[in-house]
């Protein structure tokens, strides 16, 4: 391993520490407090951090692929997250909002022919998490195309429940990625890698549904005393 790659290598590891605790930071404190500003302030650079290490550690292997691809994934629920909540009811997207999303779009593409390939050579821990993965991306690329084409109208407070949702799947990839590499034959590997997603997905339409019902509440309406 060279001197850059090596630097990129504890760069990435000390973000992905940062990003894993003051994600779980954010999530807990209260919407809108200044705990939550601030820490979710500090996950997301945590998370350009890991973006970048990710792609400077880059190398023609499929393990390095693989994870490059979960990193643009997880980058692009970070920064869509951020940037629907600075838009909110003005959905104006600049070109930086476009190149994201045909970056991600293109690298859904390749994970959903590495899947392709893997069903083909009957990988089948590749197969199930890369076509997790690339059917995720596709589903947030085409709504936010959508999005900003103005094809489809945005919900109540849609920048707030986006928001929710992308954080969200943004520290499911991170916590996924921690418990892979980690993982020394505790689970199988195929647990690991969708075990997270599974449960965060859960999480995060609860979460959703909570907001959304606090929303449509008609203001001023009296609850029944029990």
């Amino acid at each position: 391993m060279d001197l850059m790659q090596k630097y990129a290598l504890w760069l990435h590891i000390l973000a992905g520490g940062i990003a894993l605790i003051l994600g779980l930071v954010s999530m807990i404190a209260q919407k809108g407090s200044s705990l939550h500003v601030k820490s979710g302030r500090i996950y997301y650079w945590a998370m350009v951090i890991i973006f970048i290490t990710a792609l400077l550690r880059f190398r023609p292997e499929m393990r390095l692929i693989f994870l490059d691809c979960i990193a643009i994934f997880s980058f692009y629920n970070t920064f869509t997250g951020r940037r629907l909540v600075q838009m909110k009811g003005n959905i104006i997207p600049q070109t930086i909002d476009w190149i994201a999303l045909y970056t991600a779009f293109v690298f859904a593409t390749i994970m959903a022919g590495i899947a392709i390939w893997a069903v083909i050579n009957n990988v089948v821990f590749l197969w199930a998490t890369l076509g997790f993965f690339s059917w995720r991306s596709y589903l947030i690329v085409i709504n936010d195309w959508k999005l900003f084409k103005g094809k489809i109208a945005p919900e109540n407070m849609h920048w707030l429940l986006t928001h929710i949702a992308r954080m969200g799947g943004s520290y499911i990839a991170t916590l996924t990625a921690f418990i892979v590499v980690n993982n020394k034959g505790f689970v199988p590997n195929l647990i690991a890698w969708l075990s997270p997603a599974i449960i965060g997905i859960i999480l995060i339409v609860r979460w959703r549904a909570y907001y959304r019902a606090k929303f449509e509440k008609p203001v001023g309406s009296v609850h029944p005393v029990n």
